[in-house]
């Protein structure tokens, strides 16, 4: 359970007080009494991101009768909060005054400074994955997440497999070093051909991009040609089957059921053929991975919505997901690089597949364990360093 402001201590910043029933009285020359009752928060959890808009789920209890609800609370881009849900919370109350909005103000008050609390203590709260500033420097969720998030920890269940909690990977980077020595088979795997080498490349693309910017608007009007820096790929052929098996491999950070090779799981990617809006906005809260979007046809187009839609959110900095298309023909746009990962060496049982993936577990670990040793380091090398890899 994450650290909420509680109702008491807000109150001692205000012309207000509490008394030991949970009681609300204004510090006045009558001491007016409000309430007889008050509500506090107890737990703040992410539910959604619709752009700027984060939407959280705010646990309270009622102090009189000890019930427990919960509200939507809207976080606006300008740090302001709302709710449609404000009746639901004041219904609640056990009123004494007849000027109830005095009690929502307070209450207004109060939500917005835990919000504004939690977003400091909690800087990736509106985020599963990506990378972000803490204390210690740079760090990436889910890999090493500060703080109890209940969603990233979810993710971190699934993330790689779920095999970064059941294997050992060494923090030392000479010890990263001598492990990477015995994955010649991985790297012999993705060097057999052109398209999957470029697909692995993708993948470290897609996770290190943004280290450096920690996610400001990129600047394009430095670029003479946008899409060599926000690029998309697409994986495309007659055998979808085995290209989606290629894309699980090298490009999905998640859970893959070893069973199904071939099956996109839906839990994090997305199918634009069934693609709601709330699906569509819950990419917003994941940030420097690959997501694998495939369609009931697989006939994608340039026009497509979602390509259009995700490539302006990208561009515009809004959307930090690296899109990965699957198509039975190559999506003809500038900013997609089109590969044909067929014709592949590909003989793998399920202990070789299990140990590639740790193999590359090991190595992002490898790469994240080097960039955190750069912080003490000028911004100039750190940008040199993140160019070169």
């Amino acid at each position: 359970m994450n650290t909420t402001l509680t109702f008491l201590d807000f109150l001692n910043q205000t012309d207000y007080r509490l008394s030991g029933k949970g009681k609300i009285f204004r510090n006045d020359f009558d001491d007016t009494r409000l309430t007889n009752n008050s509500i506090t928060i107890t737990q703040i959890d992410l539910d959604s991101c619709r752009g700027k808009l984060i939407d959280f789920d705010v646990s309270y209890k009622v102090s009189d009768t000890g019930n427990t609800d919960s509200i939507i609370v809207t976080r606006m881009s300008n740090g302001q909060i709302d709710s449609t849900e404000w009746e639901k919370l004041l219904s609640n109350i056990d009123f004494r005054t007849a000027d109830k909005k005095i009690i929502q103000n307070l209450y207004k008050q109060y939500f917005k400074k835990a919000l504004t609390l939690y977003f400091k203590d909690n800087p990736a709260a509106s985020r599963f994955t990506g990378w972000f500033n803490d204390e210690n420097g740079v760090a990436y969720l889910p890999l090493d997440p500060p703080f109890n998030n209940p969603n990233v920890e979810k993710i971190k269940h699934i993330f790689f497999n779920g095999l970064l909690d059941s294997r050992h990977f060494s923090e030392s980077i000479e010890e990263c070093r001598k492990q990477t020595e015995g994955f010649q088979d991985f790297f012999s795997f993705i060097c057999s051909n052109p398209s999957l080498i470029t697909m692995f490349a993708y993948a470290l693309h897609s996770f290190f991009f943004d280290y450096y910017s920690h996610y400001r608007p990129f600047k394009l009007d430095a670029v003479i040609n946008p899409d060599t820096a926000l690029f998309s790929l697409c994986l495309h052929g007659d055998n979808i089957p085995e290209i989606k098996t290629f894309a699980n491999i090298l490009l999905n950070f998640f859970q893959i059921d070893r069973n199904k090779w071939q099956l996109i799981k839906r839990n994090i990617h997305v199918s634009a053929t069934s693609l709601s809006s709330r699906s569509f906005d819950m990419l917003y809260t994941y940030a420097s991975v690959p997501i694998i979007i495939t369609s009931k046809t697989n006939r994608l187009t340039k026009g497509s919505s979602i390509i259009k839609k995700l490539h302006h959110l990208r561009e515009s900095g809004k959307n930090f997901i690296f899109p990965v298309y699957i198509n039975t023909a190559p999506i003809l746009a500038d900013e997609i690089v089109n590969l044909i990962p067929s014709n592949c060496l590909f003989q793998m049982t399920l202990d070789i597949f299990t140990n590639f993936i740790c193999s590359v577990a090991a190595f992002f670990i490898f790469l994240f364990n080097f960039c955190n040793l750069l912080s003490p380091m000028t911004s100039i090398i750190k940008l040199t360093m993140i160019t070169y890899i």
